[in-house]
């Protein structure tokens, strides 16, 4: 999103002032990224290499946790806005294959706390960021091959359900419990992906741990995808604290 050209230079140029602009004149507002592009083509945070050092694609949970913090702290630098992730807990769930619990709940950890003290923003702040968690897969994923170290498939996401699953508890648990002094994260915003095929009875308990966290902290959002407006099975939900639709139907 961008303001109308007229406007941004009417303000730049002192003819009106629009109040708490920031850096909304000049840049975009908030940005949901498509985590698969940089699991495929790796991390440049300078967007050229120039500056910055290059890295391939990420081959371990860790690198790729750490990847996933570094592009909302560079988009942070070049947007007004929030930044976040769509289908976080699924993208990433391929790297999960295989770990013990433990392990993933402290992946899950580190990427709370590398965004909630990365504190780089204007003027020193944290990233504004989100990511949206389905606790399944979507249907619409099941059958797209998975982007992982640098290749596409031939494996599918619809292969990964375990382990998104497994991934969503570990987020949400550490959500829950907090920081060292059990405050709630205030950032990534936890994103929760209300969709009919969730609606199932192995879900349940994630659930009951997604409310604990709302009745804890009231920190949770939730993508409701069941009104028909919403288009749900026809495209993709991206959401931060406004929420936009890619479907196929022209409404």
């Amino acid at each position: 999103l961008l303001m109308p050209p007229e406007l941004a230079t009417a303000h730049h140029q002192g003819d009106i002032h629009i109040h708490t602009l920031e850096y909304f004149g000049s840049r975009p507002f908030c940005q949901d990224w498509d985590l698969r592009y940089f699991l495929y083509y790796g991390l440049l945070p300078d967007g050229r290499g120039f500056q910055s050092s290059v890295a391939g694609p990420a081959k371990q949970p860790e690198v790729a946790i750490l990847h996933s913090v570094k592009v909302l702290a560079a988009g942070q630098t070049n947007f007004s806005g929030g930044q976040g992730f769509m289908y976080y807990t699924l993208f990433l769930a391929p790297f999960m294959r295989g770990l013990p619990y433990a392990r993933v709940k402290q992946l899950a950890q580190m990427m709370f706390f590398e965004l909630t003290q990365t504190y780089v923003t204007r003027g020193g702040q944290l990233v504004f960021s989100n990511i949206q968690l389905p606790m399944g897969v979507p249907d619409i994923w099941r059958d797209v091959p998975v982007v992982m170290r640098g290749r596409v498939g031939p494996d599918v996401y619809g292969n990964y359900e375990d382990e998104v699953q497994t991934f969503f508890r570990a987020v949400t648990e550490v959500a829950l419990e907090g920081d060292h002094w059990g405050k709630p994260f205030n950032f990534p915003k936890n994103e929760n992906y209300v969709s009919p095929e969730f609606f199932k009875p192995e879900y349940d308990d994630l659930w009951m741990l997604v409310h604990e966290s709302v009745a804890k902290s009231g920190a949770p959002y939730f993508d409701n995808m069941l009104p028909a407006y919403r288009g749900y099975g026809k495209g993709i939900s991206c959401y931060q604290c406004c929420a936009y639709q890619f479907s196929s139907s022209p409404e």
